[in-house]
């Protein structure tokens, strides 16, 4: 319901402002994809799937709770002119799970300028922080930030960085936030 109501405020406002076009994330999307479908003079929805949990849950039960929301998400990105698929590696996935043919999907990679986000940051603090870490003579320092749970892949990032670490200087770190299911199973691979 919440996703219909979204979609009738979202076609109001662009009658109002004049949107060239709408981007959608996820289930949320299918409310505007519901009023394209009844309103064909909208402006063409971009489809961006926020993941795939919904569909590789190993979860019997989980899977098929998730039933309805598998629905929704291939109700939407059916519609959207476009699919975004968040890296090249994910294409295929987007493809199979969408339902949506290869010439619809783009890669939309996610990005952080690194600059702005350290710039916000007062050196002092930097400097607090590693030293409350146990950073302050640590480099290189890998950051990962995320839920933890078995479809994010960090156990294939915690393997990968235990065989490259002969390659790393010595006094490199691998720092992760974040919380999730999965952070027992993790911790048991240091």
């Amino acid at each position: 319901w919440f996703s219909l109501r979204l979609g009738r405020v979202v076609a109001d406002e662009e009658s109002r402002e004049g949107f060239d076009l709408v981007e959608g994330t996820g289930v949320a999307a299918f409310g505007y994809a519901w009023q394209r479908s009844r309103r064909p003079g909208l402006p063409p929805l971009v489809f961006n799937p926020p993941g795939f949990e919904e569909f590789e849950t190993t979860d019997p039960w989980k899977y098929a709770a998730y039933s309805g929301f598998r629905a929704l998400f291939r109700y939407a990105a059916r519609r959207a002119a476009r699919v975004a698929a968040p890296d090249d590696c994910l294409i295929e996935k987007t493809i199979r799970f969408t339902g949506v043919p290869r010439d619809r999907v783009f890669v939309l990679r996610n990005g952080v300028v690194l600059e702005e986000c350290l710039g916000a940051v007062d050196p002092a603090v930097q400097e607090e922080i590693r030293g409350r870490l146990g950073l302050a003579d640590a480099s290189p320092v890998f950051l990962s930030v995320g839920r933890i749970s078995a479809n994010k892949g960090l156990d294939v990032l915690a393997r990968a960085l235990e065989g490259l670490k002969h390659r790393l200087p010595p006094a490199w770190r691998w720092i992760h936030a974040g919380e999730g299911t999965g952070r027992t199973d993790l911790e048991r691979l240091n």
